[in-house]
């Protein structure tokens, strides 16, 4: 009787984590982009141009055709006052956005472009993240060999930049890959490279979000108690800063 009320609550606990986190990402969405917007009137081009990335980057998730929108504008108007660095980032931002339509053939073609384009301005930054993005779009469909190689290449760039923030991405996404093999003694560690890069930038919302993923991971691996911890961990860091931003950052 003891477990089955432990497993009774365990489930209402992770159930009612889920029901915050969504609750709070539309929230918070909503309002980064409300306060990005004001930010538009006083905006030269150059602002304008990263501020309607950043607004399609809000968008991603709860409405990508959004994204869409605000990104092609930021192209438009990146390539038209001859932007020689960034250019790449809205069309990965609409690779993104496709990718969460279920468009996967538009989404690759856009990642493809976003690097071509990086290639092409020597951006590595863009670069890095452009190969990250495309293997987490060959993940999305299966091909984990074109994904691990899109990944590697992402994960040398992101190293030889000395950029832990974009390397802990590359470690997040390499953790997925080997879920899904069921290889989850490698996820793990995968995982918990990306959680202490996190901790060494100081990354909170990121933090957070690796401290989830340790949890999802843990719990995939039927190890429900470990994820358990995990997961209130990452509630009680959240909760201990006051931001909502937190309890929703799951990417």
């Amino acid at each position: 009787m003891a477990e089955m009320f432990y497993n009774v609550r365990r489930t209402g606990l992770l159930t009612m984590m889920v029901i915050v986190v969504v609750t709070s990402a539309f929230a918070q969405n909503l309002d980064a982009v409300q306060k990005l917007r004001k930010q538009l009137a006083d905006a030269n081009d150059e602002q304008t141009f990263q501020i309607l990335c950043s607004i399609g980057f809000e968008y991603r998730y709860s409405f990508p055709d959004s994204t869409l929108i605000y990104c092609n504008r930021a192209f438009d108007l990146g390539t038209k006052i001859d932007m020689n660095t960034d250019l790449a980032k809205p069309l990965s931002f609409i690779g993104l956005a496709y990718a969460n339509k279920g468009d996967y053939s538009n989404s690759i073609e856009n990642h493809r472009k976003a690097i071509d384009v990086a290639i092409a301005q020597n951006d590595s930054l863009e670069l890095a993240h452009g190969y990250n993005n495309l293997g987490r779009m060959f993940y999305d469909q299966g091909d984990l060999v074109r994904a691990f190689d899109n990944l590697i290449r992402s994960k040398e760039i992101f190293e030889e930049l000395g950029d832990k923030s974009g390397l802990a991405y590359v470690y997040r996404s390499m953790a997925n890959v080997y879920a899904l093999q069921h290889d989850f003694e490698k996820a793990l560690d995968m995982s918990k490279s990306a959680y202490r890069l996190r901790v060494e930038v100081g990354e909170t919302r990121m933090i957070v979000s690796s401290l989830m993923e340790l949890g999802l991971i843990n719990q995939s691996a039927k190890n429900p108690e470990k994820a358990l911890t995990y997961f209130l961990k990452a509630d009680s860091a959240s909760a201990n800063i006051n931001d909502p931003v937190t309890r929703a950052e799951l990417s």
